[in-house]
């Protein structure tokens, strides 16, 4: 039996994305094998939940944000179990004292970015060293996760995130329908207070400067947070408040109209453990501009499917932006090379072969 430990998969939000997917690829790989799956969600509302993955139908078990009853539940579901994957650094402890109660279990941790960078306090590094293996989603975070929480790097695989299966689908839907005849800028990011780091207040301040040699764009945001107050301020701050829209949170539907729509994706963030928004974006034929840090350079091929930019670099992200915005034959080539290069490589299914691989190879003791 493989057991799924997650932090949370029902909400919105990158993560919870990727876990959902990580139960529908875990369910899949342990069918195939004649295994069961058992999944547990910690800030999920408490109760049974069924979820509609690509394969079929799996439950998840929320304990309603109850770290005990979480614990207990874990370890408890953890009886018989070949594989426990656990979906984020924050909940790893518990792998730690499952591999201690049940020393024929492999417990695996799922790397994400940013929150796996910088060195933990002592006895959480001490009790990663207690877990089998992870799951890095870049190349860029297995090796700061390796240097920072001393990970032996035979232990670390890399295990690139997927885009929506579903939202590709309605990417293929409208591959020949693209309608970004306007010059329209798009970001997708939560805009929290503590996720300042994504540089949407960056494009705001590119923004005056692209104005002046194209008049005609327009800035789409979609997301929210508790730090859309201070961005639609700078924007009014920066005289650019009647090019920007927020649109908070969006409907899928609405979603995918403003990738349809959009002639540029930017988003020069400097914390993406990988970006699942710049394959989004890909996906539909949009070029990107995403930030020269963390993971980001491994999905977008600077000069190929768009550009990498500085996060703090206002006038070159402006004439980046400005360049696409001005030459569409650009524009439409970079956006087929993104469009490919999603398909070849970052699909549910090459995400379902890449765990199974992973899962399947043997891990020093």
């Amino acid at each position: 039996m493989i057991l799924g430990l997650f932090s949370e998969a029902l909400t919105a939000g990158g993560i919870q994305r990727v876990a959902l997917h990580t139960a529908g690829a875990l369910d899949e790989i342990a069918r195939a094998t004649g295994e069961g799956t058992r999944f547990l969600s910690l800030n999920d509302a408490r109760g049974e939940h069924v979820h509609d993955s690509e394969t079929g139908s799996i439950r998840i078990a929320g304990c309603g944000r109850s770290k005990p009853r979480f614990t207990l539940r874990a370890i408890a579901g953890s009886a018989g179990a070949s594989d426990v994957f656990i979906n984020h650094l924050g909940i790893a402890p518990v792998g730690a004292a499952i591999r201690a109660l049940r020393p024929g279990a492999r417990a695996w941790v799922h790397l994400h970015g940013i929150e796996a960078w910088d060195p933990l306090p002592p006895i959480r590094r001490w009790l990663l060293q207690r877990v089998t293996g992870f799951f890095a989603i870049s190349r860029f975070t297995a090796d700061r996760a390796i240097e920072a929480q001393g990970l032996r790097p035979e232990r670390v695989s890399v295990l690139p995130n997927a885009i929506d299966p579903a939202l590709l689908r309605l990417a293929n839907g409208a591959a020949g329908s693209r309608v970004a005849n306007g010059k329209m800028l798009l970001s997708v990011a939560r805009l929290a207070a503590s996720e300042q780091y994504k540089g949407v207040d960056t494009v705001i301040r590119a923004l005056p400067a692209l104005l002046r040699a194209h008049p005609e764009a327009t800035y789409v945001v979609v997301g929210d947070g508790d730090d859309r107050p201070r961005l639609e301020q700078l924007a009014r701050d920066c005289g650019v408040a009647g090019a920007v829209r927020f649109l908070g949170r969006v409907s899928e539907g609405e979603l995918v109209s403003a990738y349809r729509t959009a002639t540029v994706f930017v988003m020069p963030s400097r914390g993406e453990g990988l970006g699942v928004v710049y394959l989004e974006a890909m996906a539909f034929g949009v070029p990107v501009i995403g930030g020269r840090h963390g993971g980001a350079p491994e999905i977008v091929l600077h000069g190929e499917t768009g550009y990498l930019a500085d996060h703090d670099d206002v006038e070159g992200i402006a004439s980046l932006a400005g360049g696409l915005l001005g030459d569409s034959d650009l524009a439409r080539r970079m956006g087929e090379a993104g469009r490919r290069r999603v398909r070849e490589h970052y699909t549910y299914e090459h995400f379902v072969k890449r765990l199974a691989a992973a899962l399947s190879r043997p891990v020093a003791a």
